[in-house]
């Protein structure tokens, strides 16, 4: 068989080139770290790495989640602490004030000491994360979760002394500038703003400001010539629904408590109030059974409020601990598919320095080869 002298040429120069970009290759894999870059050189391993990666980004994300849902529920888990020993101060007061025969500057005493607790509650239970988003309202982020109704007029304690006596309310009112008030001749306790009983025919002056303690039927409407004056109870405006954030593939955890599943509608602050009100008025004048009443209503609901609080701040330890687990094994899962996509794409320095050299002695041996039989003719072997 006969090779002309173009078509050597043209085969041999046309191995060395594919020898040289060879030994470019290997190169450019030592010098980048990077086994596979072009993915044409490997289709089958470029498509493994794009579904690696993909895994990555996921994976990625649901680490951020569970860092993100783990500092709120920290924050949580801190507030929830620091309402129970809100709610353990709150008890004491309540022990304190029933504890046998106090005198009014005791009374007095205990409804600052619970007004203080009082105002820290509402504080907490309103409590908001760094970014000023409430803790408690689930997911309306940027709603307060508790706010002083401005529709309520009266505080109900019911009068668990006597079954037969219908519940008892503290109306307030205040007499209309400009006005005067008379008292009637009604079926319920009235009495001025320091708890002396009023009796019937007293003419009150403008601006004046008085209770009624009666039944809730008594409070359909103000007294002719005086408004009622708002308390402030409070209601919960928060989401009934909790956040859910997923921290892996099939599970997502809750973000928070709900503040209506720890305080209900706020009755344990509207019940406070009404403890406070009640100490606050004089012995001699107070009706007993308001100032018992009160304290009696706010024990149980005191006693109903602690569980939930407690039960919340269970749950939340619990959530907390499952995260550390997920977390551990979310980790696990990053690290092999790093593992995974390193053995997919990174360069192995042994077996890519091995190639190069194998590569670079054949281009040697080859260009000596070509150097060789390129300059023989016909004429050196007739001579």
């Amino acid at each position: 068989m006969r090779i002309s002298t173009n078509s050597f040429f043209e085969n041999s120069s046309s191995r060395l080139t594919e020898l040289q970009s060879q030994i470019s290759a290997t190169s450019d894999q030592i010098s980048s770290g990077k086994r596979l870059l072009d993915p044409s050189s490997d289709p089958v391993a470029a498509a493994q790495i794009i579904g690696v990666q993909q895994s990555q980004g996921i994976n990625t994300q649901l680490s951020k989640n569970i860092t993100s849902i783990q500092n709120n529920l920290g924050l949580v888990d801190t507030t929830l602490s620091d309402i129970v020993n809100n709610l353990q101060g709150i008890h004491d007061q309540i022990i304190s004030a029933g504890s046998g025969i106090l005198g009014d500057s005791d009374k007095v005493a205990i409804a600052s000491n619970l007004q203080g607790l009082y105002d820290q509650l509402v504080s907490l239970s309103n409590s908001t994360d760094t970014s000023g988003n409430y803790l408690f309202s689930g997911q309306k982020t940027n709603t307060a979760p508790f706010v002083k109704s401005e529709n309520q007029v009266s505080i109900t304690i019911n009068n668990e002394l006597d079954p037969n006596t219908a519940p008892v309310q503290l109306g307030k009112y205040q007499v209309i500038v400009g006005k005067s008030f008379t008292v009637p001749t009604p079926n319920t306790t009235w009495i001025d703003a320091i708890g002396t009983p009023l009796t019937a025919g007293v003419v009150l002056p403008a601006g004046q400001v008085f209770y009624s303690a009666g039944t809730p039927t008594t409070f359909a409407a103000a007294p002719i010539d005086a408004t009622i004056v708002t308390t402030g109870l409070f209601e919960y405006k928060g989401s009934t629904t909790q956040s859910q954030i997923q921290v892996n593939n099939s599970q997502h955890i809750m973000a928070s408590v709900l503040g209506s599943d720890m305080f209900s509608g706020g009755d344990i602050f509207n019940k406070i109030q009404a403890a406070i009100t009640a100490l606050n008025m004089p012995s001699t004048t107070n009706p007993t059974s308001i100032q018992t009443s009160a304290l009696s209503d706010l024990s149980s609901t005191f006693t109903t409020t602690f569980a939930a609080v407690s039960t919340a701040q269970s749950s939340v330890g619990i959530r907390l601990n499952s995260l550390d687990s997920i977390k551990s094994a979310n980790d696990s899962i990053n690290l092999q598919l790093t593992k995974t996509l390193s053995g997919l794409q990174d360069t192995d320095y042994n077996q890519a320095v091995s190639d190069l050299t194998r590569q670079q002695f054949i281009l040697q041996a080859s260009q000596k080869s070509f150097a060789q039989i390129g300059k023989s003719s016909l004429f050196d072997f007739i001579a």
